[in-house]
């Protein structure tokens, strides 16, 4: 396979055995191309400004040799072994600040509200029932935001940069993993 590197098309060339000619150009891609050339189901990535005919050749040849294809064949059946999707999903509510998230009067409710003078979170319902009571002024409650994000002004950290954070790594990442075991087995 010759593509650009993304996690997912690398993910599935994988998983279908194909040994890997990654010509990256963007994010993350230059990452996973290193990971396939580590594990040996690829050459070293080609930057697409440095691409030339001859490098594409040499990929290919890389890519179709013996070493290679076992190299994909065996990433594949580890692949096949993962539970990716359960992984991801297990890191994902492992990284949610829930306590942040919950009604502090009725936890199995999310927090909309913020209350004034205060970092207690309540729910639409616990709001109303307070605004009922008189004992709570709607005007002055604060939309909660769990998280904000300045989409427009602040950079995202590449995505490369979380799959080697010990805190994500091996909740959702597997296949970075997966090439660290495999490269951690042939350095033995």
């Amino acid at each position: 396979m010759v593509h650009h590197g993304g996690a997912g098309t690398t993910a599935i060339g994988l998983k279908c055995g194909k040994p890997t000619v990654i010509v990256s150009f963007f994010g993350d891609q230059k990452f996973w191309g290193d990971m396939c050339s580590r594990a040996g189901a690829g050459p070293e990535p080609i930057p697409y400004k440095e691409l030339t005919v001859d490098k594409l050749v040499q990929g290919i040849k890389f890519a179709l040799s013996d070493g290679a294809r076992e190299a994909a064949r065996r990433l594949s059946e580890k692949l096949e072994k993962e539970d990716g999707v359960q992984k991801a999903v297990d890191g994902f509510h492992r990284l949610l600040p829930l306590m942040r998230m919950r009604c502090v009067v009725c936890p199995e409710r999310v927090a909309v509200w913020q209350v004034p003078d205060s970092k207690a979170g309540i729910s639409s319902l616990v709001a109303g029932v307070l605004d009922k009571e008189r004992k709570l002024d709607l005007k002055k409650l604060k939309l909660s935001k769990h998280k904000e994000y300045d989409t427009e002004n602040q950079q995202v950290p590449p995505p490369s940069r979380l799959y080697r954070d010990e805190s994500v790594n091996g909740s959702g990442i597997p296949l970075l993993d997966l090439f660290q075991r495999q490269l951690d087995q042939e350095s033995i």
